[in-house]
C-alpha cells in the first residue's frame, strides 16, 4: 500500500526527524511511503502544495500526523483528500489498527480492499480477500 504522510513541516524545526520516523514506522508494517518532507527546499508555497496534491494522487491513503491541524498546508491537503476521495486516517487511529490487522495477517492491501474495495482493481481479489477473511472468523 502507498502511504502519504501528512502534518506540520512549515515552523516545526524538528520536522525531517518527526516524517522520517513516522515513515520508518510504516515502512516497517510493509508501507511504500511518499514523505514530502523530503521535498527540496528553497521552493514557494504554491511550488510544494502542487507536488504535495500529484504525490496524493499516487497513493492508497493518506495518513495524517497528530499536528496536522497546526498546518495550513496540511489543511489543505486533508480538504483535497475529502473533496476527491481519497482515504484518510489519522496518525493514532491508524498505526494502531494497522499493527492489530499485522498481527492477525492482514496486509496494508488487504486493510484497503475491505475498507475501500472500489479502491482496488482486481473485482476476484476482493472476493478472495471477503471470503479468506470470512472463513477465517467462523
Amino acid at each position: 500500500m502507498k502511504i502519504y504522510i501528512s502534518g506540520k513541516i512549515a515552523g516545526d524545526p524538528d520536522y525531517k526527524g518527526k516524517f522520517a520516523r513516522a515513515a520508518a514506522q510504516l515502512e516497517r508494517l510493509g508501507a511504500t511511503v511518499i514523505n514530502p518532507a523530503t521535498a527540496p527546499e528553497g521552493l514557494d508555497k504554491l511550488d510544494y502544495m502542487r507536488i504535495c496534491f500529484a504525490e496524493m494522487e499516487a497513493v492508497d491513503y493518506v495518513v495524517f500526523l497528530p499536528d496536522w491541524a497546526e498546518s495550513a498546508g496540511a489543511k489543505l491537503e486533508r480538504a483535497w483528500c475529502d473533496y476527491v476521495g481519497v482515504p484518510t486516517a489519522d496518525w493514532d487511529n491508524f498505526r494502531v489498527d494497522m499493527l492489530v490487522r499485522k498481527s492477525h495477517g492482514c496486509t496494508f492491501r488487504e486493510l484497503l480492499a475491505l475498507e475501500h474495495p472500489n479502491a482496488v482493481d482486481d473485482v476476484y481479489y476482493v472476493y478472495q480477500l471477503h471470503w479468506s477473511v470470512w472463513s477465517s472468523h467462523r
